[in-house]
């Protein structure tokens, strides 16, 4: 028998997302794998039935700056100066950890060999199979970061969070461990914390690498945010900006703005004072377009050199 407990993470918002989860619920399944699923959501009745066990679980610690943030930046020129737009966005790292430390939590006095931690919608393979069917100690996997400029797969990295997988020793001596307040601290000048956080678990932990890179079937974005551009309205230009500028960059043609009643004619990158009572651009029949709706965020900005 596989003894060998099959701990599904997932926090599926969408109908392709599902539909992933119970693709790999099936394939565990077949394959003669016990499965606790963790959820953050709701989940249907026909899904958590198919399981052998459910953990519920609504928080779901996002942290915000000041507490925690992601910081994200992208160079241009403005006047042949390089210019740096940051973003301070939200770190969602911990939230599989939440989701561990639970899990930790309920399979305290579980009998299982061992407890092999699955991303709902990682691509589970043959090989990946045959991997965690004969296990023999910890086992963590390795990605490749995917470009999204050209498409292909760069860079590697390792441990992931996708798929690892703890002895029953090491699963309840490290999933006691899981602390936002420690997360926070560590991971505080990594630029890939959940991945620099589950090395650091693991520090004193030996460890096995499976031999196959492992994949997901979906790329985490951040929903309905144009990071660097503020202008959700079309293609002609791009807006950022900060408490006190606002820059005007990748121009498809020159645009003529009106700022705080003032007609400007811009033509290529541009920094300008932020208005103090409107922004509006003139697009055909040169109508004026206000556009001061899209100066208001609560998105953390500054522009830098």
């Amino acid at each position: 028998m596989n003894n060998n407990l099959a701990c599904i993470l997932s926090h599926c918002d969408s109908s392709e997302k599902l539909i992933s989860l119970e693709n790999n619920i099936k394939t565990l399944k077949k394959c003669g794998f016990k499965i606790l699923l963790a959820s953050h959501i709701p989940l249907d009745k026909k899904i958590t039935s198919s399981v052998n066990y459910f953990i519920y679980d609504k928080s779901n610690p996002i942290l915000n700056f000041p507490e925690k943030a992601l910081l994200y930046w992208k160079s241009i020129s403005i006047n042949s100066t390089p210019t740096s737009l940051d973003e301070l966005l939200p770190d969602y790292g911990f939230t599989p950890y939440n989701q561990v430390h639970k899990i930790g939590a309920f399979c305290r006095e579980f009998n299982y060999d061992n407890f092999t931690f699955i991303n709902y919608d990682v691509v589970i393979t043959p090989k990946i199979i045959n991997e965690i069917t004969n296990l023999q100690g910890n086992v963590v996997s390795k990605v490749k970061w995917k470009d999204t400029s050209t498409k292909f797969l760069t860079t590697e990295y390792t441990p992931s969070l996708l798929l690892f997988s703890f002895t029953k020793k090491d699963f309840n001596k490290i999933t006691p461990l899981i602390k936002k307040e420690d997360y926070i601290k560590i991971t505080e000048n990594s630029q890939n914390p959940s991945e620099f956080y589950l090395n650091h678990l693991l520090k004193d932990t030996e460890c096995k690498i499976f031999t196959e890179y492992i994949e997901d079937s979906f790329d985490f974005t951040y929903a309905n945010i144009q990071l660097w551009n503020f202008n959700t309205e079309n293609d002609d230009y791009s807006l950022f900006f900060d408490g006190d500028y606002i820059i005007l960059y990748d121009l498809k043609t020159p645009l003529k703005i009106n700022l705080d009643g003032k007609d400007i004619v811009v033509d290529k990158n541009v920094k300008l004072k932020r208005p103090l009572t409107s922004l509006g651009y003139y697009g055909l029949n040169d109508e004026l377009i206000n556009i001061n709706h899209l100066l208001i965020t609560d998105r953390t900005t500054a522009i830098s050199y």
